[in-house]
């Protein structure tokens, strides 16, 4: 006698197929993910040192292959923000946009609220300005892993940092100069600012002898673009003057050994676009070798061209560039107020600088 019960043959000829529907999605995609992100698209990143673990997302533009050593860009948050979570530093910037018609490697990393409650970075503090040590260290071994991970270049490594942020990549250009090519400070301070504040007679030569002697064999001169707002109530316009002499002297120091730094700038340019507030752009060249300042039109360092911005100017700024030589196509730098945002954006050395904004909050 024939067993009646129904055949399971249609259930199981589906299954089968299914699975091998997934085999054949799921398989090539575990392929990709083993071999390394594909261009486009962002990557979470971790870094756990001897001092800490610092979290960081990773933008990768379009264009991005494994064996295509490109820039890297790394964006430094300021006070209540994060680097691609709430109110971030994408997002105020654009950075990702920039990235991907250019072709570069964005970073953003973000404090961690165990480190400072207010999200800044302790760019004011001691135990965070030196190399191997704190924040430095961390930002660093960062830097290090993206480059690793994602074969980047690590001869273009360029640190912007907004209000705190600038702070820490003022750091970053001290502490590590054979790690970062260049800095963008936006609303910031000069490095050791600290000892200003306990000792106000201290003047950016003595600070500038502090950063020589912390970059020890390793000195170089740093190109360094500082974003300061003329009206800025929070992170006053001295700070960019103080940072700016400190770094002309540091200059001075590494080519010749004497903080005999000539002050006059190379280059001084006022910007007024028709769809937005002007804005003056100062060039200082840094001595070369004996102390010899290079003629118009050749710097020693970077070669720094404006581009558009993406957000609205309210107030009327200036951008200095320290150490490298400009030229302005399109571009201003405007105050940090009322919330604000603000850009500057270039090209060093071919690798691109994006728009370096910053937020209304003390560098703390």
């Amino acid at each position: 006698m024939r067993d009646r019960r129904p055949t399971r043959r249609p259930a199981a000829l589906l299954a089968g197929v299914t699975a091998l529907a997934l085999l054949v999605l799921l398989v090539p995609a575990a392929i990709a993910e083993a071999r390394g992100p594909v261009g486009g698209q962002d990557r979470h990143g971790s870094y756990a040192g001897s001092h800490g673990r610092l979290d960081y997302q990773v933008h990768l533009p379009p264009s991005w292959r494994a064996d295509r050593a490109m820039p890297v860009v790394v964006a430094v948050h300021g006070c209540g923000m994060t680097g691609s979570g709430l109110n971030s530093m994408r997002a105020m910037t654009g950075f990702d946009d920039l990235a991907d018609r250019e072709g570069f490697i964005v970073v953003y990393p973000t404090q961690s609220i165990l480190r400072n409650a207010m999200m800044c970075w302790n760019s004011l503090s001691p135990e965070h300005q030196q190399r191997g040590r704190g924040e430095p260290e961390l930002l660093a071994g960062a830097i290090r892993q993206v480059v690793e991970v994602y074969g980047a270049d690590p001869a273009r490594v360029h640190v912007a940092g907004a209000s705190s942020g600038a702070g820490s990549a003022v750091i970053l250009g001290v502490t590590y100069p054979d790690l970062v090519a260049t800095v963008t400070s936006v609303a910031g301070g000069e490095y050791r600012f600290h000892r200003f504040e306990e000792d106000p007679t201290l003047t950016p030569v003595d600070t500038a002898r502090l950063a020589q002697a912390e970059m020890g064999p390793r000195a170089r001169q740093v190109p360094l673009l500082v974003v300061q707002g003329d009206r800025d109530e929070v992170v006053r316009p001295f700070m960019a003057d103080r940072l700016v002499r400190q770094w002309q002297v540091l200059g001075a120091l590494v080519a010749t050994g004497r903080p005999d730094a000539d002050t006059a700038p190379g280059v001084v340019t006022r910007v007024e676009p028709p769809d937005g507030h002007p804005s003056t752009r100062t060039v200082h060249r840094a001595p070369g070798p004996g102390g010899r300042r290079p003629p118009p039109g050749r710097g020693h360092g970077a070669r720094l061209v404006g581009a558009p911005l993406r957000r609205p100017v309210r107030r009327p700024g200036r951008a200095r560039s320290v150490g490298g030589r400009v030229g302005v196509r399109v571009g201003e730098a405007d105050g940090l107020t009322a919330g604000r945002q603000t850009a500057s954006c270039g090209i060093l050395n071919g690798a691109v600088i994006p728009p370096s904004t910053g937020s209304a909050t003390p560098v703390t």
